[in-house]
């Protein structure tokens, strides 16, 4: 997002329902996400969490299409996206890990179990989560 000359980018957590994200996955591949924030943008990235029976964050995405809101679901504001897939970690992010870490212990998405569809995430929660997936996976760079 362009303010005033400052390029900003926005920070996603996305939550995959049980059985989701479980088949084949290309890395650029394209796919669609229901389920956006309004304000997602080409450009930002987001982590996706695998619920039961993973627990764990699998993947780094980057969003590739602007939230459009799904008028097949009105009155609902149910949106969406495209996005593709940079990343499919190799040692996943697991629950129990996070919960371990001091510097989560105050992080909403995981104090409430990722119990919702999408959470923003703050520079300073992702900058510590991709840290520990940087230094769990050698071979990821962003």
């Amino acid at each position: 997002m362009d303010r005033g000359g400052e390029l900003v980018m926005n920070f996603w957590l996305w939550v995959a329902k049980e059985g989701g994200m479980d088949g084949p996955v290309d890395l650029n591949s394209y796919w669609r996400w229901d389920g956006c924030h309004p304000d997602t943008e080409p450009g930002d990235y987001a982590l996706i969490y695998r619920k039961f029976p993973h627990s764990h964050i699998k993947y780094l995405v980057e969003i590739t299409k602007d939230a459009i809101l799904n008028i097949d679901v009105l009155p609902e504001e149910i949106y969406y996206c495209g996005f593709k897939i940079l990343f499919n970690f190799k040692k996943e992010l697991i629950i129990e890990k996070m919960r371990e870490e001091e510097e989560l212990n105050d992080w909403y998405p995981l104090k409430i179990s990722f119990q919702k569809k999408m959470f923003p995430v703050n520079e300073e929660y992702w900058n510590y989560l991709i840290g520990i997936l940087m230094k769990d996976n050698p071979d990821f760079k962003l």
